[in-house]
């Protein structure tokens, strides 16, 4: 089997969106759209948890966001930390 550059960026991603929907993170959308819920912030009073702002994460056709990528990113730099601070 031959890994390009994409796939192994495709199979980040899918285990991304897979870590988000087993954690109760991510929401379906009727039109298709996958979003998370992110609290919004009143600078003067602090996080309001009623008032929540909807993250696309993925779009209806099926393809990422630029968010999408830097979230996959920032979780894999996570890993790749805690498995050098354990070795």
């Amino acid at each position: 089997m031959h890994l390009t550059c994409n796939s192994i960026h495709e199979q980040v991603l899918d285990a991304t969106l897979k870590t988000l929907h087993e954690a109760g993170l991510m929401s379906k959308l009727e039109d298709g759209r996958e979003v998370i819920y992110l609290p919004a912030t009143n600078s003067t009073a602090g996080i309001d948890e009623n008032d929540r702002r909807k993250v696309v994460i993925r779009k209806s056709d099926g393809s990422s966001l630029y968010i999408t990528r830097d979230i996959a990113a920032i979780l894999q730099r996570l890993i790749s930390r805690s498995y050098a601070m354990n070795s």
